[in-house]
């Protein structure tokens, strides 16, 4: 693909990036349905369904769980989106293409929803569970909290380093970001309930794969890795039928099983987990896309930053400040980023898509749970 077209994928914001998907949506003659969130109802989830009927086979691609990561899955469905204008993807596979869940997020520059809560940890599959927190993350609450609007001068990258060295990234990770139910004002929190979004892509979910009975799914996100560096992440334990499928066609370093974390941690209430066991009585494959950015710990402070900012900062400039650095941990300016891990993700795209034509149908195993 052309470099210049890749980065002219990127939008500026989410109400051109959804502009842009819907008249790309009604060129290619998919079906099209918009569902207002309460919050704001000039914010939207959008959904591009293409052969609702005509195919048993589907590649679904969703963006923006976490809001503020949209651009990428975004880029992404707007380049999908000409491809197929232009025939090359399969144009007789059916693509249902899941624009922005988290429109809040992606339109005020969060990671969080409207009520600060991370939709990646609001599926829950019973009402009972939304509750409790990692021992872990209360010893580093009053780090990851502070009632006070951000400073640049502090030193928090001094403390994160001194425990990353003390408890290790991935106790760390473990600790801090499985997701959490008791400090509505915290980082990672899952809610008191089933959000707004949430209840959307629960109820729509089924129609949005039309009569396909075999699909694929990946789920796009931004801010863990290596910079421009990407894995395919799965909830499915080692062995799964899932797993050799994706390794088959990947490779094993480019796919880790929810038996191996280097990249990744365990989370509480994701999209995977309940996507997985809804579909479970189809050939459905679900896979996290995570694309590298910045350090970890650079990530983490911008995350803090941005909430603390939103909660308690008076000043629009302490404000703006930790947006901006928000937005590029989570979408790096970086024309050599955007159109390396672009030009990636559409041959994963066109991978997968080509491998569901050769599909014979066999059903395999799924395991799913929440």
């Amino acid at each position: 693909m052309d470099s210049i077209e890749l980065l002219r994928d990127f939008s500026a914001d989410y109400f051109e990036a959804r502009e842009r998907f819907c008249e790309s949506a009604n060129a290619v003659g998919a079906e099209l349905v918009r569902y207002p969130i309460t919050v704001d109802q000039s914010l939207s989830i959008d959904v591009a369904i293409v052969n609702a009927r005509a195919s048993r086979q589907r590649l679904v691609v969703s963006s923006g769980v976490h809001g503020v990561e949209g651009p990428l899955g975004s880029a992404i469905q707007l380049s999908m989106l000409r491809m197929l204008h232009q025939s090359e993807l399969p144009d007789d596979l059916g693509y249902t293409l899941i624009h922005s869940i988290n429109p809040f997020g992606y339109a005020h520059h969060r990671r969080w929803n409207e009520e600060n809560v991370d939709l990646n940890r609001n599926f829950k599959c019973s009402s009972n569970t939304y509750s409790g927190c990692p021992a872990g993350y209360k010893n580093f609450e009053s780090v990851l909290n502070p009632k006070t609007a951000p400073s640049r001068l502090e030193p928090f990258r001094v403390k994160a380093f001194w425990n990353i060295a003390l408890h290790g990234v991935q106790a760390i990770k473990e600790a801090v970001a499985t997701g959490q139910y008791e400090y509505p004002q915290g980082l990672f929190y899952g809610g008191r309930a089933e959000c707004f979004s949430s209840r959307i892509v629960r109820e729509n979910f089924h129609t949005w794969m039309g009569e396909s009975d075999e699909i694929v799914h990946l789920d796009v996100h931004t801010g863990l890795g290596r910079f421009a560096d990407y894995r395919l992440l799965l909830e499915y334990p080692p062995g799964a039928p899932a797993v050799a499928w994706f390794r088959e066609l990947f490779g094993r370093p480019i796919v880790e099983d929810g038996g191996s974390h280097p990249t990744s941690y365990d989370a509480r209430g994701t999209f995977g987990l309940w996507a997985m066991a809804d579909q479970a009585s189809l050939d459905y494959r679900f896979a996290t896309v995570e694309v590298g950015t910045h350090p970890i710990v650079r990530v983490l402070a911008a995350l803090r930053a941005e909430n603390r900012a939103h909660h308690y900062a008076s000043s629009s400039s302490d404000i703006e400040w930790a947006r901006q650095e928000l937005r590029e941990c989570f979408c790096p300016t970086s024309p050599k980023w955007r159109r390396k891990v672009l030009a990636d993700q559409m041959k994963v795209v066109q991978r997968c898509a080509q491998q569901l034509k050769k599909a014979v149908g066999n059903r395999s195993e799924v395991v799913g749970s929440c």
